[in-house]
């Protein structure tokens, strides 16, 4: 098992888009990256590049968000940092055009996805004394009314 004392992100989508760039910048500020993703040679190919692990992952499968959470944990030690930048986006339309099958498939990665991942590594960074973990817009919010802006939060 590698247990180094460099901390340990797991990115979740972080073979293309804001999960790739997430993983290059803190792999170059020392951290160990596994790079997890949906399309396993996006994730091999950012995970080459940086030096670290990549794994192939379904985020909205709880069954696979659990046993990717058990597999890093023996396979690489504590998680310090979990990042989910995974999500899906659906053409925008009118509630009434948009397909019943791709509604409940965006929420199951966007929604449903995240807190997987959040209960699966959250719970064992949690009994490690780390909790830090980041979404990506698209994990908080399904945009299907065209003209609906999205808001920012309200930040102290």
């Amino acid at each position: 098992m590698e247990r180094r004392r460099d901390p340990l992100a797991v990115i979740i989508g972080g073979g293309n888009g804001i999960g790739e760039t997430t993983s290059r910048l803190m792999a170059e500020r020392g951290w160990r990256i596994v790079v997890c993703d949906k399309d396993l040679a996006a994730a091999e190919r950012v995970a080459s590049m940086i030096g670290g692990h990549a794994l192939a992952l379904d985020i909205g499968s709880a069954m696979a968000v659990e046993e990717t959470a058990a597999h890093i944990a023996a396979t690489h030690g504590e998680v310090t940092a979990l990042v989910v930048t995974a999500a899906m986006f659906q053409d925008v339309l009118p509630p009434a055009q948009l397909p019943m099958d791709v509604w409940d498939r965006t929420l199951q990665i966007n929604l449903t996805g995240t807190y997987l991942a959040n209960r699966a590594f959250g719970t064992r960074m949690a009994e490690q004394g780390h909790a830090a973990s980041s979404t990506s817009p698209p994990s908080r919010r399904s945009a299907p009314f065209p003209s609906t802006p999205m808001r920012r939060p309200n930040r102290p």
